[in-house]
């Protein structure tokens, strides 16, 4: 066999072997990846760091000491405690967000909204809108007593 056959049969080895078993390969880990990437979800992840950023963040509802320059997680700030302010807080939220606090005391109940008509959506669609609530017992700034403070994110499944 001289050199110029034995070099072409070993090309068409080497691309025989890219046709059958390299190309079906890497098309199968594509197809897999694409379709499982399709199925995670951080959905509830970024709800719950909602959750977290209006009860841990210092320009929250929550007071502020700014002498000592710490945030009481557990004491409303009354006066704080508006639309404004979680506007500010939370920014732009997506459009299948919305988010819902209400705070009873005294026979009062205060409540504020982000997306009033996702929330609302969200109360009669629960098969496509999940819910994450948090309640609390907590102080309020200038006034007697307690209260309950209810934070509630609903948002649109990965559907």
């Amino acid at each position: 066999m001289d050199k110029k056959a034995y070099s072409m049969s070993f090309a068409l080895l080497i691309v025989i072997t890219l046709i059958i078993l390299i190309l079906p390969t890497y098309w199968g880990i594509t197809i897999i990846i694409d379709r499982y990437t399709n199925l995670i979800s951080t959905y509830d992840l970024e709800n719950h760091l909602i959750i977290h950023k209006i009860s841990y963040s210092k320009n929250s509802i929550f007071y502020t000491d700014k002498i000592i320059d710490r945030t009481y997680t557990n004491t409303v700030d009354i006066e704080r405690f508006n639309e404004n302010v979680l506007n500010q807080l939370l920014g732009t939220l997506p459009q299948d967000v919305g988010v819902r606090l209400v705070l009873e005391f005294n026979d009062n109940k205060m409540e504020i909204h982000i997306n009033k008509q996702v929330y609302l959506l969200a109360l009669s669609r629960s098969d496509i809108y999940e819910r994450i609530d948090v309640n609390r017992i907590v102080r309020l700034k200038g006034l007697e007593g307690i209260g309950k403070l209810s934070i509630s994110v609903v948002f649109k499944e990965n559907v």
